[in-house]
Protein backbone atom coordinates (compact mmCIF):
# COMPACT_ATOMS: atom_id res chain seq x y z
CA UNK A 1 0.00 0.00 0.00
CA UNK A 2 2.73 2.07 0.03
CA UNK A 3 2.67 2.32 -3.97
CA UNK A 4 1.10 5.20 -5.66
CA UNK A 5 0.17 3.51 -8.33
CA UNK A 6 -1.89 1.23 -6.29
CA UNK A 7 -3.82 4.57 -4.82
CA UNK A 8 -4.03 6.51 -8.39
CA UNK A 9 -5.65 3.25 -9.77
CA UNK A 10 -8.40 3.43 -6.79
CA UNK A 11 -9.14 6.36 -7.74
CA UNK A 12 -9.55 5.86 -11.30
CA UNK A 13 -11.85 3.20 -10.46
CA UNK A 14 -13.68 5.75 -8.43
CA UNK A 15 -13.94 7.92 -11.38
CA UNK A 16 -14.82 5.42 -13.66
CA UNK A 17 -17.76 4.28 -11.05
CA UNK A 18 -18.97 8.56 -11.21
CA UNK A 19 -19.18 8.55 -14.74
CA UNK A 20 -21.07 4.94 -15.18
CA UNK A 21 -23.86 6.35 -11.99
CA UNK A 22 -25.36 8.93 -14.71
CA UNK A 23 -24.32 7.30 -17.98
CA UNK A 24 -26.02 3.74 -16.99
CA UNK A 25 -29.34 5.13 -17.85
CA UNK A 26 -28.43 6.86 -21.10
CA UNK A 27 -26.54 3.56 -22.24
CA UNK A 28 -29.38 1.75 -20.82
CA UNK A 29 -27.31 -0.65 -18.67
CA UNK A 30 -29.48 -2.20 -16.06
CA UNK A 31 -26.71 -2.54 -12.90
CA UNK A 32 -28.80 -3.68 -9.76
CA UNK A 33 -28.12 -1.24 -7.02
CA UNK A 34 -26.09 1.14 -8.61
CA UNK A 35 -28.07 4.43 -7.38
CA UNK A 36 -27.91 3.03 -3.85
CA UNK A 37 -24.36 2.01 -3.93
CA UNK A 38 -23.33 5.65 -5.48
CA UNK A 39 -25.49 7.49 -2.34
CA UNK A 40 -23.85 4.79 -0.10
CA UNK A 41 -20.19 5.95 -0.96
CA UNK A 42 -21.48 9.74 -1.70
CA UNK A 43 -22.30 9.43 2.27
CA UNK A 44 -19.59 7.66 3.68
CA UNK A 45 -17.56 10.23 1.49
CA UNK A 46 -19.42 13.69 2.82
CA UNK A 47 -18.70 12.04 6.77
CA UNK A 48 -14.95 11.37 5.68
CA UNK A 49 -14.49 15.04 5.16
CA UNK A 50 -13.99 16.01 9.15
CA UNK A 51 -11.62 13.28 9.41
CA UNK A 52 -10.08 14.06 6.38
CA UNK A 53 -9.13 17.99 7.66
CA UNK A 54 -8.47 16.72 10.77
CA UNK A 55 -5.96 14.82 9.27
CA UNK A 56 -4.13 16.96 6.90
CA UNK A 57 -4.65 20.07 8.28
CA UNK A 58 -0.63 20.45 8.89
CA UNK A 59 -0.15 19.76 5.36
CA UNK A 60 -1.28 23.29 3.92
CA UNK A 61 -3.30 21.94 2.09
CA UNK A 62 -6.50 24.39 1.05
CA UNK A 63 -9.70 23.11 3.40
CA UNK A 64 -11.63 23.07 -0.44
CA UNK A 65 -9.07 20.75 -1.73
CA UNK A 66 -9.17 18.75 1.01
CA UNK A 67 -13.13 18.95 0.97
CA UNK A 68 -13.47 18.35 -3.08
CA UNK A 69 -11.05 15.72 -3.33
CA UNK A 70 -12.35 13.41 -0.60
CA UNK A 71 -16.13 14.00 -1.90
CA UNK A 72 -14.76 12.24 -5.19
CA UNK A 73 -12.10 9.81 -3.79
CA UNK A 74 -13.01 9.60 -0.01
CA UNK A 75 -9.96 7.64 1.83
CA UNK A 76 -8.20 6.94 -1.51
CA UNK A 77 -6.88 10.18 -1.46
CA UNK A 78 -6.54 12.06 1.87
CA UNK A 79 -5.16 8.61 3.37
CA UNK A 80 -2.15 8.39 1.12
CA UNK A 81 -1.61 11.96 1.17
CA UNK A 82 -1.38 11.64 4.89
CA UNK A 83 0.99 9.22 4.77
CA UNK A 84 3.07 11.03 1.83
CA UNK A 85 2.46 8.33 -0.82
CA UNK A 86 1.79 10.71 -3.47
CA UNK A 87 1.32 14.71 -3.30
CA UNK A 88 -1.50 16.81 -2.34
Amino acid sequence: MKSPAFWRFNQFLLIVFWLLVPLAPTLNLSIPYLNELALIIFAAHVLEIPLALTRLKHKQIPKLRIAARTLVFGFTWWLPVEKGVVSP
